[in-house]
């Protein structure tokens, strides 16, 4: 008899499914100053909760295209906190086409360091635009959580 308790105890605990360890999704927005007058774009950032509230970024590109009326980017960038709690990285997909000529796509965050292992998310990107010749302001906004 104990040996039959066991081996259906065992054959509940396997068939069970197990609750998934992902946090709730958390609305975010962060917001990038970007400089484009070196090789590539890098900056300061501000996010929400539960990302730290500043840091720095430097973007690292893969892949892009288009012609005269239109084009795409793919790349990451990768964020650092002030606060030294850890650094996670955003792919992003910036299109631009007619008729609304806005910089804008997906993105999705890959993880991360510290703090930031596991997080998973995704949104919207959009330039909103250039404050100087050399320097954008854009927005991440979306969700986010940790697997």
């Amino acid at each position: 008899m104990r040996r039959l308790t066991l081996l259906l105890a065992g054959v509940v605990a396997v068939a069970l499914p197990t609750a998934a360890a992902a946090t709730p999704p958390s609305p975010v927005t962060i917001t990038v100053l970007a400089d484009f007058s070196g090789p590539v774009p890098q900056g300061t950032f501000t996010a929400m909760s539960p990302l730290c509230s500043s840091g720095t970024f430097v973007s690292e590109p893969i892949a892009g295209g288009g012609g005269p009326v239109a084009s795409a980017f793919t790349g990451l960038q990768h964020f650092s906190c002030d606060d030294a709690s850890g650094t996670f990285t955003i792919q992003f997909h910036p299109q631009v086409h007619p008729p609304e000529f806005i910089d804008q796509g997906p993105w999705a965050a890959l993880g991360g360091t510290g703090a930031y292992d596991g997080l998973r998310g995704s949104g919207n990107f959009t330039l909103l635009g250039f404050i100087s010749p050399t320097t954008a302001v854009a927005t991440f906004t979306g969700e986010v959580h940790f697997d």
